[in-house]
């Protein structure tokens, strides 16, 4: 049942009242080289998050990830991400470094500050957007509704240590600099602008529209916001595929099969591969919508019917 007018208003101004509360409270409780840093902080993390994402693959049932030298896409991060970061960074740097006086134990204990951050960030994003827009963990090792998990232990202790060590010789001056030249009030402009002009193409008018959901993991938000290559995949498939369909007894043996590449490793799944412009494209119901598909071979199903097919094929 869809809700009324009142309760998507009063929705909203509950979550708009949250985020006010958010930013008047590091408002009023962080410093001027508080807020430089976050923001600093903010920024670094976009190219963390990019390279991470450009050579590290992640299985989407397990979750185990595996690194590449030589990455099929360029990586990516989030609107989403940076803001979270802007406004929560300060407790993970100077107010953390507060916290925990002793260098290796607060490298040691990193993880923890970093999946404190997560909880809470995700959360949040969770309860305004219906789901973690920014990220999602899976796998066993994945907890609290896919926002942290213990598989990143290793890679979180090591941005500690790489924190802990650059510090006192790049990251404090650098602070003082950002907050000195008062670059926060250029940048966060900047960023705000930024977000409105390319937010339609993150696909948030999808989000938008579960604003109504007041948070929840497992909600039907989750599925709202389906990746838009996937849907041009899919309906490719239905196109090409549509006329071979239904011809025999077992539909099956009309699909075109090959050898696909899915996240570095070679798994055999069904799949429609076609020869445009000189070029091979491999259409796949399986794997994930956004792995990098390699094909390497096509094998055409013995039909009578399918002669000029063949002949068309045995061209390519």
């Amino acid at each position: 049942d869809k809700s009324s007018v009142p309760q998507i208003a009063f929705a909203c101004l509950i979550k708009f009242a949250l985020v006010l509360g958010i930013v008047s409270y590091q408002q009023i409780f962080t410093t001027d080289e508080h807020r430089a840093g976050a923001c600093l902080a903010a920024l670094g993390f976009i190219v963390i998050e990019t390279t991470w994402t450009t050579i590290a693959k992640e299985d989407p049932a397990t979750g185990n990830v595996s690194l590449t030298l030589k990455p099929e896409k360029l990586g990516h991060s989030s609107f989403a991400q940076f803001w979270s970061n802007v406004i929560w960074t300060p407790m993970i740097l100077h107010g953390y470094r507060s916290l925990v006086a002793n260098s290796w134990l607060r490298v040691a204990l990193f993880p923890l500050n970093i999946w404190w951050l997560e909880i809470v960030e995700g959360y949040i994003l969770m309860f305004i957007f219906g789901r973690n827009v920014a990220w999602e963990y899976r796998g066993k090792r994945a907890y609290f509704h896919g926002n942290i998990t213990l598989q990143y232990y290793l890679p979180w202790a090591f941005l500690g240590g790489v924190v802990e060590l650059a510090w006192t010789p790049v990251i404090d001056p650098l602070i003082f600099l950002f907050a000195e030249k008062e670059a926060v009030k250029i940048v966060l402009p900047v960023a705000a602008a930024l977000t409105l002009i390319f937010a339609p193409k993150m696909n948030l008018k999808a989000i938008f529209n579960v604003l109504k959901d007041t948070g929840g993991a497992e909600t039907e938000a989750w599925v709202v916001v389906e990746d838009e290559w996937e849907k041009k995949v899919n309906q490719k498939i239905d196109q090409k595929l549509g006329p071979f369909r239904g011809t025999s007894e077992h539909p099956e043996e009309d699909l075109l099969e090959g050898q696909i590449k899915v996240t570095g490793e070679e798994k055999r799944q069904e799949t429609c591969c076609e020869k445009v412009s000189e070029q091979e494209v491999c259409l796949s119901r399986k794997g994930e919508a956004q792995a990098a598909l390699k094909c390497e071979g096509d094998a055409f199903a013995k039909h009578p019917e399918e002669e000029e097919v063949k002949s068309e094929a045995a061209k390519l």
